[in-house]
């Protein structure tokens, strides 16, 4: 078994165990995670190295913060995926406060590394995206003007819900998540 197939299968004990103070527990996360990130990060935006590694450890931060503070009391994902998602976020918004456009290619939108398909990721970015966009715009309302304006116009889900006048943000995500569905399945289609 690997180091992260165990941490993955245990992780809600490690998270147990750092919400007790158990420095271990973080820095095995940190240790397994690290270089995984590092050339995620790199090879999905234009960051060098010690961007990408000082992102993680805000990542690795802000995990322990919502560990202790209780906003974190078990994973329903896998802890990758969340800590990787805690980075996105963090690289976008120290992106936003510059007020430098970033093509964030990791979820090409929201694809993730898991539903790719090797034919997909052996495309140079540009093809990728360019695919993504001509994928997107073959997609009717609501979903090409949700993901458009979610992924390639940054922004957040209680503004897009204001603009298409939707209730509240919780639709707005709800939908979004079926829109990536339909997205991922062309993008299967295509390259599976």
């Amino acid at each position: 078994m690997t180091a992260i197939s165990e941490l993955e299968q245990k992780r809600n004990e490690w998270l147990a165990q750092i919400k007790l103070g158990s420095t271990e527990a973080i820095e095995m996360i940190y240790r397994t995670y690290r270089d995984d990130f590092v050339e995620w990060l790199k090879r999905n935006t234009n960051c060098d190295e010690e961007k990408a590694l000082d992102v993680f450890q805000e990542s690795i931060l802000a995990l322990y913060k919502n560990i202790k503070a209780e906003k974190l009391t078990h994973f329903t994902t896998s802890m990758k995926w969340y800590l990787f998602s805690i980075g996105k976020k963090i690289y976008i918004t120290q992106m936003r406060k510059k007020k430098v456009k970033i093509n964030f290619m990791a979820d090409v939108p929201d694809i993730g590394e898991s539903v790719v398909t090797p034919s997909f990721r052996d495309k140079t970015k540009d093809q990728q995206e360019a695919f993504i966009l001509k994928a997107l715009k073959h997609m009717s309302d609501p979903c090409y003007t949700i993901l458009y304006l979610f992924y390639y116009e940054q922004e957040k889900i209680a503004t897009i819900a204001q603009k298409m006048g939707y209730k509240n943000a919780n639709i707005v995500s709800i939908q979004k998540g079926r829109c990536i569905k339909s997205l991922r399945k062309l993008v299967e289609k295509k390259f599976g």
